[in-house]
């Protein structure tokens, strides 16, 4: 409600998933492709 007046719409969450680790490469980077994954196998 508060970031509704304050950003465009498309900027703002619909959603929101809580996990327990991100996927990392062997330096650290979250693999944002995997979590993409991971998530899309959960709300299906």
């Amino acid at each position: 409600t508060y970031l509704k007046p304050r950003l465009a719409a498309y900027k703002i969450p619909r959603q929101f998933h809580f996990v327990d680790q991100l996927p990392r490469t062997a330096t650290g980077k979250v693999k944002k492709t995997l979590l993409r994954e991971q998530l899309a196998s959960v709300s299906e």
